[in-house]
């Protein structure tokens, strides 16, 4: 080969136009133009890589403060904050996760996942997760994982996804043991195993995740992968409790009420009961007005039954196993909680309250207790709506 043609191809490669001249001009031999050009060319690498280094330095820095801007609303815990913070730097999260910042590519695939500063697409959030995944983030690993086991931007895979959450696990990520701890509690993309879930529970309990405090805790009352334990139930359970978590409130309830591995003590039963509504817990919602069916109470009353009466036994059945299971069972339990009870006291103070009780009794208790009695579930739940309505059109 000719070096003055290498020379000429390569020359703005190099960005030196001065080799080009100089292969033309002199009268070198060739091993000498070598050596010249394979000198220039080294030494152009060395400084583009210096260059390319101090850029990647840059880069690295600027991030970090904004990753410790991140990661301070992520401790917070405030959803809303977290939205703000991305929608107003999407473009810095994306501009980094362009240049490979792998931190930044976890948090724009978790952008396109929730839809923070750019519009929804699983996909998207699947691709950035992955490229994350390929660097070694365990966060993009653990969140992959979901992917893979939700279907959500890739097909759905349940032992990918239990490989995903073992990479994120064995960088301590305390999500991930969760995770693991459901998926060998259940069988998901492995063999299941309550001895191996109990580990995995206890990984993450270690680290104070609530959900598998609770999961632990009914591993230690049904004996589950481990020896019964009900002491250390109440303590684990007490400790999901402590941390805010509904089902653990609910449930240490159930166990002063019933004085399970507790002294029973009906008082906490109920301050647990009503932490666990106030989250909107529906269970402990009906567990609070179980005595109160409000406006069947109220026909009851009105007839002289007694609170556990035929009729409202069955009704407080009916709404406990199965209208609560229902897709809007739950909305429909919480409006009626809401209305009801002024319902009655406009009934009650009304001059005609012995009329109006008559007219629901034969109009619509009883045609509910039939529907009841024969399992037509749904159009017993249709026709107490239809006694709603019409008691909400009464006394509007």
């Amino acid at each position: 080969m000719v070096y003055t043609q290498f020379f000429s191809e390569n020359c703005l490669d190099l960005g030196d136009i001065t080799l080009l001249k100089l292969s033309k001009q002199l009268n070198i031999s060739e091993k000498r133009s070598k050596q010249i050009f394979d000198g220039v060319k080294d030494s152009c690498h060395k400084v583009f890589d210096v260059k390319k280094e101090a850029v990647s330095k840059g880069v690295d820095t600027e991030w970090k403060k904004m990753e410790k801007e991140l990661e301070m609303r992520d401790s917070a815990d405030n959803i809303d904050e977290i939205q703000r913070y991305c929608e107003k730097n999407i473009g810095i999260i994306r501009r980094y996760a362009d240049h490979g910042n792998a931190d930044a590519q976890y948090r724009l695939g978790k952008c396109y996942c929730l839809g923070f500063g750019i519009q929804r697409d699983f996909k998207e959030a699947a691709k950035w997760y992955q490229l994350s995944t390929e660097q070694g983030n365990h966060l993009a690993q653990y969140f992959l994982g979901r992917c893979y086991s939700s279907g959500e931007g890739v097909d759905k895979n349940d032992k990918e996804a239990v490989r995903l959450f073992k990479l994120a696990a064995e960088k301590g990520n305390p999500q991930a043991y969760l995770q693991l701890g459901f998926c060998y509690d259940i069988g998901f993309g492995v063999t299941q195993d309550d001895k191996e879930a109990v580990k995995w529970f206890k990984l993450a309990a270690g680290k104070d995740v609530p959900l598998a405090q609770f999961n632990l805790s009914l591993k230690f009352l049904k004996g589950e992968g481990i020896e019964k334990n009900e002491t250390k139930a109440i303590k684990m359970l007490m400790a999901a409790s402590n941390n805010g978590l509904a089902e653990a409130q609910y449930k240490l309830g159930k166990c002063y009420e019933e004085g399970l591995g507790v002294t029973l003590n009906k008082k906490k039963a109920l301050k647990l009961y009503k932490l666990a509504a106030d989250q909107g817990l529906i269970r402990a919602k009906i567990k609070l007005k179980k005595e109160n069916c409000f406006i069947t109470t109220a026909v009851c009353n009105h007839y002289k039954r007694p609170d556990d009466c035929y009729e409202l036994n069955l009704l407080r059945w009916y709404r406990d196993t199965w209208l609560v299971d229902q897709d809007n069972g739950s909305s429909l339990i919480s409006e009626y909680y809401c209305i009801a009870p002024e319902i009655v006291d406009k009934i009650n103070d009304s001059d005609n309250s012995r009329d109006i009780y008559r007219y629901l009794e034969e109009k619509y208790i009883r045609r509910c207790i039939s529907l009841i009695e024969s399992k037509e579930y749904s159009f017993a739940k249709e026709h107490y709506i239809e006694m709603i309505n019409y008691l909400k059109v009464l006394f509007s």
